[in-house]
């Protein structure tokens, strides 16, 4: 009890303060500014634009990368040579009685043979082997044997490499 009295015997001792401190300034009112409303109206439009042109190079780039099958290989080949055809027209002089037949005649007759087809482009990305069940990835997509990709057969699956046919050519592929 004593060091509360001591307590209550020393603040009655000092006076109390004559009132609130001054301040040197007089107070002012508060005035809220709103925030700018530009960037409602810049970065939404700014934000799609960026996406689209993401998704533009994103698709264009994926489109560059991807395998050709053979199918869009024939049709490219078959455009090719429909091409040298008209090149190689024999020119014939006006007077000439075959110039009409001249003129549309191919002066080489080897552009009607058959085009030999090119082995797919398959790339063997991944093999999992089980014995039980072995599995590939071929172009991005996972096979088991007697499934096909790009028209190719996936024969056999070893431990190290896998066996493909495609038209009676058959392809072995290994990974590196």
């Amino acid at each position: 009890m004593s060091l509360i009295n001591d307590a209550l015997r020393k603040a009655s001792q000092n006076p109390a303060p004559p009132g609130p401190a001054e301040t040197k300034e007089p107070l002012h009112v508060a005035a809220h500014q709103p925030p700018p409303r530009w960037p409602l109206f810049v970065v939404p439009p700014l934000v799609a634009l960026v996406f689209a042109a993401g998704t533009f190079l994103v698709m264009r780039g994926w489109q560059s990368g991807r395998p050709v099958s053979a199918k869009e290989t024939q049709n490219a080949s078959a455009e090719t040579a429909k091409a040298q055809e008209s090149a190689n027209v024999v020119p014939a002089k006006a007077g000439t009685p075959n110039a009409a037949l001249a003129a549309t005649t191919p002066a080489s007759t080897n552009a009607s043979a058959p085009v030999a087809e090119e082995f797919p482009t398959v790339k063997l990305q991944g093999l999992i082997w089980d014995p039980k069940r072995p599995s590939v990835v071929i172009n991005g997509k996972s096979l088991f044997v007697g499934e096909k990709v790009d028209r190719v057969k996936v024969t056999a699956i070893d431990e190290e490499s896998v066996t493909l046919i495609w038209n009676g050519q058959q392809r072995v592929l290994t990974l590196r």
